[in-house]
C-alpha cells in the first residue's frame, strides 16, 4: 500500500476524505487552563445561548457580504474572559477546541510538544 493509499485508509477510517482536508500541520499539545468556556451538551448550555445557530451559521456567506457571524463575536467575547472554548462539531461527532492565545493566564499551560520541530 502505497503512503496515500494509507492516508486515504486513515482518514477514512475516522470519517474524513481527502477532500475535507486541507493544507495543515497536525500538532500534539499540553494544555492546563484554568478559564475554559464549554459548551458540549444541551443540558449545560444556557438558554440564551442560540446553538444550533452557532453550530448552522454559514460564516463564510455572512464574511463576504461584511457581516460578523454571531458565533465569531461570541468566540471574540469569550477570548476577552476565558482561555478557551470547546464545542461541538456541526460537521461530525466531537469537540472542537479554541484557543485564545493571548489570554492564556500566567498559572495556566500551553506548550506545543516538539514544537521546535515544526516547520517554519
Amino acid at each position: 500500500m502505497s503512503v496515500d493509499e494509507s492516508f486515504n485508509a486513515i482518514l477514512r477510517g475516522f470519517g474524513f476524505s481527502i477532500e475535507d482536508i486541507h493544507p495543515r500541520v497536525i500538532v500534539g499539545i499540553e494544555l492546563n487552563l484554568e478559564a475554559v468556556f464549554i459548551l458540549k451538551t444541551s443540558s449545560e448550555i444556557p438558554e440564551w445561548i442560540d446553538y444550533q445557530h452557532l453550530l448552522t451559521v454559514d460564516w463564510r456567506a455572512e464574511n463576504a457580504q461584511g457581516r460578523e457571524t454571531v458565533s465569531q463575536a461570541f468566540g471574540r467575547a469569550v477570548a476577552q474572559f476565558g482561555e478557551a472554548l470547546i464545542m461541538g462539531s456541526s460537521v461530525r461527532t466531537g469537540l472542537n477546541i479554541a484557543i485564545f492565545p493571548d489570554s492564556i493566564r500566567p498559572g495556566s499551560i500551553f506548550r506545543v510538544i516538539h514544537g521546535d520541530e515544526l516547520p517554519t
